[in-house]
């Protein structure tokens, strides 16, 4: 039976990081495939010669192609889906309560198992990630009030509201082993066998 594992959380809360971690420990045992709304964007951007890390930039383009063009992006994620061999499906990030109903809806359906991860962090660290990382174009510079201010982002509002409703929680406050511990944690939750450990 195939598995969808959506993922949502704050800004700068180890998302694509956990996901790594979660995809690393599944791979040897099931076959696992990542899909995230955000790659259509990307191959946009990258096709139009334009930053695909610019922040801003992708958060203006999902508005323009929701404007006028509808779900295109969720439509492009459920096409993928649909048609992945995957037994783990793990679709990154879910940002819209629209994306999490469909997505429910798709898993009810089909028979298939649907699993919300919700991430967080203190502010704090999740500010501090953001002015480390060279990941995003111009967080650098960011002062603690545009780091809130970008949480107001279309992209970013629902976030809060959708976490609410996640089915597991992981709180991303300590390093990356805390994280993978959570990870496996998560898997224990949902019985979801591992390979044993060494040591």
């Amino acid at each position: 039976m195939k598995h969808i594992i959506a993922i949502t959380g704050e800004m700068r809360a180890g998302k694509d990081t956990f996901v790594g971690i979660l995809q690393h420990i599944l791979s040897p045992l099931y076959q696992v495939q990542r899909i995230s709304f955000r790659d259509g964007l990307v191959e946009f951007c990258k096709d139009m010669g334009w930053d695909e890390n610019d922040r801003t930039l992708l958060q203006n383009l999902f508005k323009s192609l929701e404007k006028n063009f509808g779900d295109v992006l969720l439509m492009r994620v459920m096409d993928e889906i649909k048609g992945s061999q995957a037994q783990f499906v793990i679709v990154e990030t879910v940002r819209m309560q629209n994306q999490y109903i469909t997505l429910l809806l798709l898993a009810k359906q089909s028979d298939w198992k649907f699993t919300l991860v919700g991430l967080t962090a203190p502010e704090h660290l999740r500010f501090e990630r953001a002015k480390a990382s060279k990941q995003k174009t111009g967080e650098v510079h960011y002062t603690l009030e545009d780091f809130r201010k970008a949480h107001q982002a279309v992209t970013e509002i629902h976030i809060p509201s959708i976490l609410n409703q996640a089915n597991f929680k992981i709180v991303n406050d300590s390093d990356l082993a805390s994280l993978e511990h959570q990870a496996r944690e998560f898997c224990n939750e949902f019985n979801i066998p591992l390979p044993k450990t060494q040591g």
